[in-house]
């Protein structure tokens, strides 16, 4: 391996370093004012769990979700339009990637006049939490209309004790085992120099383990609590690791075959007899004599001449 390739070896090492820890350092970082509102639809909104401040809630301070706990969830609500709002559902919910791993509803009947204030307080019963996610996850507390649109939107992050074989974990799992077996799979061919010969259709195949490992480090991190990503934090991570793969997979040497070999000097002779080709004919479009046959021409002119002379001398 020469330096070239130890060099784009540490490159993409440092680049998945960096991508590790922009994946927590942007996760982490969370209001932390006392208390967190949310405003939209004419209505500003706050909540706490069990006593926590929703909005402000971190990765080193998130809201703890127990499976088959229950928790006491205050809702402030402060109308800040000119007209009524009608309240008819709250939601805490998980997502993932746009996907959502646990809700909970609660439906209400409020109706808040114009400059009002209302408390909103329910107990939630988490039960079945522990089939739905574990870790660290980012999460949100809406408030929505009687239709079911949302008025407004606080975010928070919250520490689910679920199950490692729950949905998120199953999750987790899989996307596990397929990285695995991508990254299984480009180190034989790379053993068996069975990559494509072709530098960007090398880097492609080899990007696929690259994008698996993205999304892998984002899983990792989550599950392990050292912090809740968003879905921004987890395709910056694809990104990098993708584009680090690919790097990897272009870069990678190929080792030539005597079949390599013959194919290049088959290459060599017909580039030759286009030459030849190019040669045989004049700047004016007029075909020229070949090199060959004018050689032929000169040694008949000689063979003339010496003929001549000698029956000159005859």
């Amino acid at each position: 391996m020469n330096t070239a390739h130890v060099r784009a070896a540490v490159v993409a090492v440092l680049l998945t370093i960096a991508a590790l820890v922009v994946t927590t350092s942007s996760a982490s970082a969370q209001p932390t004012s006392a208390r967190t509102y949310a405003e939209g639809g004419g209505l500003r909104v706050g909540a706490t769990i069990d006593g926590h401040d929703v909005g402000s809630a971190s990765s080193s301070q998130p809201i703890r979700l127990v499976p088959d706990d229950t928790v006491s969830v205050a809702v402030m609500t402060t109308n800040t339009s000119a007209r009524p709002v009608d309240i008819g559902q709250i939601d805490l919910r998980g997502r993932v990637l746009g996907m959502d791993f646990f809700v909970y509803s609660v439906g209400t009947d409020v109706t808040l006049a114009p400059g009002t204030t209302q408390v909103i307080r329910y107990r939630l019963h988490l039960v079945g939490l522990a089939g739905q996610a574990t870790g660290l996850m980012s999460s949100q507390l809406v408030v929505r209309t009687p239709g079911g649109a949302a008025l407004a939107t606080v975010a928070t992050v919250t520490d689910v004790r679920g199950s490692l074989f729950s949905v998120y974990g199953l999750f987790g799992l899989a996307l596990a085992i397929l990285t695995l077996l991508a990254l299984v799979d480009t180190a034989v061919r790379v053993a068996r120099h069975r990559l494509p010969r072709n530098r960007w259709r090398r880097g492609l195949y080899v990007m696929i383990s690259g994008i698996g490992v993205g999304l892998l480090s984002g899983f990792a991190v989550s599950v392990l609590r050292l912090a809740a990503p968003g879905a921004t934090v987890w395709v910056c991570s694809v990104i990098v690791c993708a584009a680090v793969f690919f790097t990897l997979g272009y870069l990678a040497p190929v080792q030539r075959t005597r079949r390599d070999d013959a194919e290049e000097n088959i290459d060599d002779l017909d580039n030759i007899d286009d030459l030849d080709d190019i040669d045989g004919f004049v700047d004016d479009g007029t075909a020229s004599p070949a090199p060959a046959t004018v050689l032929g021409r000169a040694v008949l002119d000689r063979g003339s001449s010496d003929s001549s002379r000698d029956i000159g001398s005859l």
